[in-house]
């Protein structure tokens, strides 16, 4: 598995910053990050993706006035959405992402489909009182968006994963895919093809 992920500051917390560390790349002046998604799986059978996990390359520092953390050793659990890293080497859950829709695409001949996930990201209790601490202020809350995220995870087409979407290997490597399907719920992708 492989493919990339976006993280972007939801803009919300005044004077808050980010960058990326450990190979992952800042962009936007200071307001997203970006990283490859370097391992993981994508759960699928019977026409159904039910979960599957994404390990992300990098990590990235918050900044606020003086003070900044580190959060890094990021993976996603594709099934509940819980995105789990570790904040200045303690490990905890960061937050979720709704996973329940996916967005699935394919360009032709590309041999590859990408699943990704895009969503809020809510901060967890254990990493609202972390950041709260770390930086030194009172600003963070459970269930406050942090930022937006987008992972998509590139998965080799084959034929298995063809019939999974519910449409032939032969029309799935010659045609485009864009399409949403719900995680778990049966994927017919017959009438998504471009």
């Amino acid at each position: 598995m492989d493919g990339h992920a976006s993280f972007d500051l939801s803009g919300k917390i005044p004077g808050l910053t980010l960058a990326g560390t450990d190979g992952a790349a800042t962009v936007g002046q200071g307001s997203g990050v970006r990283m490859w998604v370097t391992g993981g799986s994508l759960d699928h059978a019977d026409r159904r993706f039910t979960g599957g996990e994404a390990v992300l390359s990098g990590g990235f520092q918050l900044r606020m006035a003086d003070r900044s953390t580190t959060i890094d050793h990021l993976d996603l659990d594709v099934a509940s959405g819980e995105l789990r890293g570790r904040i200045d080497g303690q490990a905890m859950p960061l937050g979720t992402l709704d996973t329940d829709r996916l967005h699935v695409t394919s360009a032709a001949g590309q041999h590859r489909v990408y699943f990704s996930v895009r969503g809020d990201l809510r901060l967890s209790e254990a990493a609202a009182a972390r950041l709260n601490t770390a930086l030194n202020t009172g600003v963070f809350a459970s269930g406050d968006v942090l930022m937006e995220g987008d992972v998509a995870l590139g998965v080799p087409l084959d034929r298995r994963l063809a019939s999974d979407l519910g449409i032939g290997y032969e029309a799935a490597t010659d045609a485009s895919i864009q399409a949403d399907i719900q995680r778990g719920a049966p994927t017919d992708l017959g009438l998504g093809l471009i």
